[in-house]
């Protein structure tokens, strides 16, 4: 059991502790906004906003600010999803003091210079096209354009090429002065020092940092489109197919028997999709399914990538074993269910082991005001899901999906085959 203890600073900033045997210290610092807080018509705002902290402050010019957080010796990150910015630093422990230097320099010293926004613009453009060479990524930002034909859903986080282009020096300003505050944030360090010594650090650091918590967006739950969409692209000789259920509604109580489900469907290399389209067809190589439990989005999807020819076939296998489970012809046994626990008993072990994992989880869970071990619930939660609830998740979660199928353009198919015939 992680020995963890939280307090709130006079500024507002909400920091946890984590005393953790090991010579590796880790500290998140987490704030509450991401894509789905992005102003109407500015998709990208606050994954730009995460770039551009890296670009200079009052003390640092870029190319300083980079040496010192790689002279920190290990390892540095950040990211922008749905509802957080994460930014990220594990190193051995006698770098905390500069890590935590570091990391509030770029929050409370941020300096937005117009030719580093124009050339981080072009980092950003440059990920932009790089994600539509991929095909797995292409795919889902499709389905998504097609399941969600309004934001904030219908971008990826990073944005698109007319909303990244479109945004200004003053956007990037105004987003940051009104969501990176410390009333809006966490703090958490993970280290084997006393949480006594580890206290007195971020207050020295952070008593300047002021700010109010944001007065919040107002997020509406939304379902997907159902329907089925066909579109060709030349960038690959491989089909893909994306399917988006979406139950936004959900209880919460019903969130961890959904992951039961999601594990036995398509989250595991014994799951029933997987053993169905890649063993015992061989259709694909790449079949899975995947659940965001996000609040207000909440979505199942499954993905596959196969062989034109095999598309029909692999849909009507997908239809066929979520129906299956809906009635209850395709079974879950007390065994499903004791893997199933298993895997998650290993698991939280595994994160037990892993300080900047650990780290991590237990931000991510405080950003969402969930337990900070969420996965003590959940396990007794588990440990009381039965068949029944399965199916009955299967009834209410596997309805009118949106289905997008990336087929590869007919000139480029007969081009490969022409290839083909002369090998």
């Amino acid at each position: 059991m992680p020995d963890i203890k939280s307090v709130t600073l006079a500024n507002g900033l909400k920091l946890i502790t984590i005393r953790k045997e090991s010579q590796i210290m880790a500290i998140n610092l987490g704030f509450r906004t991401g894509s789905m807080k992005d102003p109407m018509g500015k998709k990208g705002l606050s994954h730009f906003l995460e770039h551009m902290l890296f670009t200079g402050t009052t003390n640092r010019c870029h190319t300083q600010l980079n040496a010192d957080f790689e002279f920190l010796g290990g390892d540095v990150n950040a990211f922008t999803d749905l509802t957080q910015i994460i930014f990220s630093v594990s190193a051995l422990t006698d770098e905390m003091e500069p890590a935590l230097d570091l990391l509030s320099d770029i929050i409370q010293n941020t300096v937005f210079i117009q030719t580093e926004t124009e050339r981080e613009k072009q980092v950003i453009l440059s990920e932009y096209k790089e994600g539509l060479e991929d095909l797995e990524t292409a795919a889902f930002d499709l389905l998504y354009e097609k399941a969600w034909p309004q934001e904030p859903l219908k971008f990826d986080v990073i944005g698109d090429l007319h909303t990244i282009e479109s945004l200004t020096q003053e956007d990037l300003i105004a987003h940051k002065d009104r969501f990176l505050t410390p009333a809006n944030a966490v703090l958490t360090i993970a280290s084997r020092l006393d949480h006594e010594a580890v206290v007195e650090l971020p207050q020295s650091y952070c008593s300047q940092w002021t700010g109010a918590k944001p007065t919040q967006n107002v997020i509406f739950d939304s379902t997907n489109t159902p329907g089925c969409w066909e579109t060709e692209t030349d960038n690959s000789d491989m089909a893909t197919i994306c399917l988006v259920y979406s139950f936004p509604d959900l209880p919460d109580v019903d969130k961890t028997a959904l992951k039961v489900l999601n594990r036995r469907l398509g989250d595991s290399d014994n799951s029933l999709l997987f053993r169905e389209i890649r063993l015992k067809r061989g259709l694909s190589y790449d079949i899975y399914s995947n659940l965001d439990l996000t609040p207000h989005v909440k979505t199942l999807e499954i993905y596959c990538a196969t062989d034109p020819e095999n598309v029909s076939k692999v849909l009507e296998i997908i239809e066929e074993i979520t129906e299956s489970i809906k009635n209850g012809s395709i079974g879950f046994t007390s065994n499903d269910l004791e893997l199933t626990l298993k895997m998650h008993r290993t698991n939280i072990a595994a994160l037990m082991d892993d300080t900047h994992g650990l780290c991590g989880y237990v931000t991510a869970n405080a950003l969402d005001e969930l337990p900070l071990l969420n996965y003590e619930k959940e396990l007794v939660e588990m440990e009381q899901v039965t068949v029944a609830d399965l199916q009955r998740l299967a009834q209410r979660v596997f309805v009118e999906p949106s289905i997008s199928v990336m087929l590869p353009k007919a000139d480029a198919m007969e081009e490969s085959e022409e290839d083909e015939d002369l090998d």
